[in-house]
């Protein structure tokens, strides 16, 4: 795969605007709020998988499908499991020069 400007500003994009993204599911997740976990996790689904985040993308799609069954009792812990692999993404693309690395 050839990766251009272009696919650089891609992630850039995805990681400014995971963020906003995240709260929205948190917050939907705290107040157990199944509709709301359900449009925001497959939102997120979705950007994961324009970027080629594809384990990201599976525990949106496990959350998502929590909320459709209305069993929301793991989605805490499916969220800790998203965000891992969220900064295990983010690591890869960094160390293959991908992404710019994360002022500290």
């Amino acid at each position: 795969m050839l990766f251009t400007d272009d696919t650089s500003s891609l992630f850039e994009d995805f990681f400014a605007e995971l963020p906003n993204r995240l709260d929205s599911l948190h917050d939907a997740v705290h107040k157990r709020a199944n509709q709301d976990v359900m449009e925001s996790a497959h939102s997120l689904r979705g950007s994961c998988s324009s970027v080629g985040a594809i384990y990201v993308e599976r525990w949106a799609r496990r959350i998502e499908r929590s909320a459709n069954l209305h069993d929301l009792d793991h989605a805490g812990t499916s969220m800790l499991c998203l965000e891992i692999e969220l900064a295990r993404f983010r690591e890869w693309l960094e160390a293959e020069g991908l992404l710019k690395a994360q002022a500290v």
